[in-house]
């Protein structure tokens, strides 16, 4: 049963009476067939969570020792078994925060450090509603139009808020961001590592409430495929992108490579000079080349030997206020391989790090001043037992403490050839679209 979604509300307007009638809720949207923005989103609540943390899982009070990938391929396993509904609701919910990489890199022999708390959940989904706004429908389960009219009417379409969205806290420390590239640059010069993403973050407070803010980031980023909303344990997390970490299909797994950044705004002589200019400088080419070899090598790990293919090659992507490269892989994921392990097959991403990988984690570590929670790290569902899985990195992020306070997160790629001024202005041109 489809139920007409009311004439000019979007999924994000609807959240506000969803979190009304039914509680915190997950989002997730995803492109609709034919489409490149996120125009079909599900929401559901989180069901029996399972907790994930350095030691094993937490479910219903209840400790279950076992190392990270274990433990996410338990709850996989337990969540997916007692999963029996419509094929638009998923399995499976879940996010991983980038911290996981320090008991992965411990269960792989490498160098690693304490990560407490949750560093990743899965869950069941409950009350689950998709909007599908390309085809102006709405579905939820059990089938239900007051429920929908309910929803509507508690949210409503409220006027679009003018100027900037909200009021710096702090502001992005730009000598400390100097100091940061400047060791950045001692190590690549000794060879350590070819490439670094750097993050940096700052504090704002909304003009608007939540439900507004998130609406705005979104239409922001209208030409986005991706969109997420979660309650993580250490706050609400919210954004939108076009990065996916893997999609599954069957035994087809795809994942995208996003390197080289230029501004998106202007009139189109301005845009396709700005794609010029990625496409022509080879800074540019050579630092993409690289990681598309990086996300070849990891997805070469779980797919079968010769699979794996590079299915577009260096295309420019508008993404908000940014243009990309964009370059997609795919492989054939071998049968003895489980969902849990194709989803950690490349995190964390090359994109989110630096390459080589693992000593890039480590310089991060050091460099970096602030814990990165839910930045680079994923999000996203799981069908079909395991066939059909669409997950994203999260590389717009602003997560919202108890205080209402937003933690802004953004990163740039910095080479041998860069300057600490153009990657400044790389910075503010990707949080401009938070703030």
């Amino acid at each position: 049963m489809t139920i007409p979604l009311p004439p000019g509300l979007t999924a994000q307007d609807l959240l506000r009476g969803y979190e009304h009638r039914f509680g915190p809720a997950f989002l997730y949207g995803q492109p609709s067939a034919g489409t490149s923005s996120p125009r079909v989103t599900v929401l559901t609540t989180c069901e029996r969570t399972w907790w994930i943390d350095q030691v094993g899982s937490v479910v219903d009070g209840r400790r279950v020792p076992g190392s990270p990938t274990e433990s996410f391929d338990r709850a996989l396993t337990a969540v997916s078994r007692v999963a029996a509904g419509p094929a638009w609701v998923p399995d499976v919910v879940f996010a991983l925060s980038y911290d996981l990489v320090w008991p992965l890199r411990a269960a792989r022999g490498l160098s690693s450090r304490d990560a407490p708390g949750a560093l990743a959940f899965v869950a069941r989904p409950g009350h689950p509603v998709l909007v599908d706004e390309a085809a102006g429908q709405v579905r939820c389960l059990p089938p239900d139009r007051a429920v929908v009219e309910e929803l509507a009417e508690r949210s409503g379409r409220r006027a679009r808020p003018g100027g900037t969205l909200t009021e710096f806290v702090e502001r992005v420390d730009e000598v400390a961001y100097r100091r940061q590239f400047s060791d950045v640059q001692r190590h690549l010069a000794r060879g350590e590592v070819y490439q670094l993403l750097v993050s940096a973050e700052a504090r704002v407070r909304a003009r608007v409430d939540r439900y507004e803010y998130f609406a705005e980031v979104c239409r922001r980023y209208r030409d986005a495929s991706f969109s997420y909303r979660f309650h993580g344990q250490d706050g609400l997390v919210l954004g939108a992108c076009s990065l996916p970490h893997v999609h599954v299909d069957g035994s087809t797994v795809r994942t995208r490579v996003f390197a080289g950044t230029q501004p998106s705004s202007g009139p189109p002589s301005a845009v396709s000079a700005a794609e010029r200019a990625l496409a022509e400088d080879p800074r540019f080419f050579a630092e993409h080349a690289m990681l598309v070899d990086v996300e070849r090598n990891d997805l070469a790990t779980i797919c079968e030997p010769g699979s794996v293919v590079v299915e577009r090659f260096m295309e420019p992507l508008a993404v908000g206020p940014t243009i990309y490269l964009a370059s997609d892989v795919r492989g054939t994921v071998r049968e003895d391989v489980s969902t849990a392990e194709t989803v950690l097959a490349n995190f964390p991403r090359g994109v989110g790090t630096g390459a080589p990988k693992a000593r890039a984690q480590e310089v991060l570590d050091d460099i970096e001043t602030s814990s990165r929670r839910h930045y680079t790290g994923v999000v996203g569902t799981v069908s079909e037992a395991g066939a059909r899985v669409r997950s994203t990195t999260v590389v717009t992020c602003a997560s919202e403490d108890e205080e209402g306070v937003l933690s802004l997160r953004c990163g740039g790629g910095i080479v041998s050839g860069s300057t600490p001024d153009a990657e400044l202005a790389e910075l503010h041109l990707k949080m401009s679209a938070l703030v």
